[in-house]
């Protein structure tokens, strides 16, 4: 997908795994969006001590009504996105990526953690790029 190569569901700690044959709209490889980890859950992938940018690939994959799912990511303890309802945003089946740009990571793990307010987080996956 745009010259990256996206691998099987890694370094994870809790979630659930659920996948749709729901067609995805708004994105060129749909695919990567009908997967998704959900639930609490956090991800700890190795990585050398930098500086990088994370692209986080979200999809309302289960709910069909606003306010049903509200959750928040954050990435190296730094938040992401605050309450995000991805029905009320872009829908269901729809794809949205959010860039969190200048990560610094001294502990060779970068850190993403995912938490729910109402029912589970989720994500369809990620990209991390070196700057």
């Amino acid at each position: 997908m745009g010259g990256v190569q996206y691998q099987a569901d890694r370094f994870s700690t809790a979630g659930m795994t659920n996948l749709t044959t729901d067609p995805i709209q708004g994105a060129s490889q749909g695919t990567l969006y009908q997967t998704e980890r959900y639930g609490t859950f956090k991800y700890e992938v190795p990585v050398t001590n930098s500086t990088y940018s994370v692209k986080l690939h979200l999809a309302e994959l289960y709910q069909t009504t606003r306010a049903a799912r509200i959750f928040s990511v954050s990435v190296e303890g730094q938040p992401a996105v605050q309450n995000l309802d991805l029905f009320d945003l872009v829908g269901q089946d729809t794809a949205y990526d959010v860039v969190v740009n200048n990560v610094r990571v001294a502990d060779e793990k970068l850190t993403i953690e995912l938490t729910a307010t109402v029912d589970n987080a989720t994500i369809s996956g990620f990209a991390i790029y070196s700057n």
